[in-house]
């Protein structure tokens, strides 16, 4: 029984990382990570 749970128990938890990556990369927004964008902001700063 303790076998089960724990197999069990790693199935479960490597399919919601699986989830939760697969959901990241597909929702995921390119442009909040600009680094034209982040180089230009740290231009002006530093200018």
């Amino acid at each position: 029984m303790s076998s089960w749970l724990l197999r069990t128990g790693a199935v479960v938890f490597w399919s919601a990382v699986v989830l939760i990556v697969a959901a990241r990369a597909t929702y995921f927004d390119p442009g909040v990570f600009d680094f034209d964008r982040l180089a230009a902001i740290l231009r002006s700063v530093l200018s």
